[in-house]
């Protein structure tokens, strides 16, 4: 709490006035909370790790939205729920479908063996620069 005190100046130097007004708000509202709630911040109960990168972690009903969201994209599982002859099709057919994608897969040269991002997104790049 007493580090995101010490950064507010900086979002209004950086002019970034959303982040500043917000945080304010955020700061007061912690400050109002009572020990029990605390405890379970603290617990990390309710927040889901999607990555590695530190501090990305998404609250459950977002990382299950997010989830949800990815199936009913395109090409995704459209209309199964409600077909039951589908879907039984779908869970039949799943492995040797994933089996086949997987050989063909593997013929294809990696050109780089490491695309997982180490940093969180505004720590490389204009952001980055900007707040340098």
């Amino acid at each position: 709490m007493s580090s995101l005190e010490n950064l507010t100046k900086y979002f209004f130097a950086h002019d970034l006035l959303i982040y500043a007004r917000l945080l304010t708000v955020h700061l007061a509202q912690m400050n109002a909370l009572d020990p029990g709630t605390w405890d379970a911040l603290k617990s990390d109960a309710f927040v889901v790790a999607k990555s590695d990168i530190p501090f990305t972690h998404l609250f459950t009903d977002q990382a299950l939205e997010k989830e949800i969201k990815k199936q009913k994209g395109h090409g995704g599982m459209v209309g199964l729920s409600r077909d039951e002859a589908a879907l039984s099709r779908l869970v039949t057919t799943t492995l040797h479908i994933a089996r086949l994608v997987n050989q063909y897969l593997n013929t294809i040269p990696k050109a780089s063996t490491t695309s997982a991002r180490t940093e969180h997104y505004q720590l490389s790049g204009e952001m980055a620069l900007r707040s340098r």
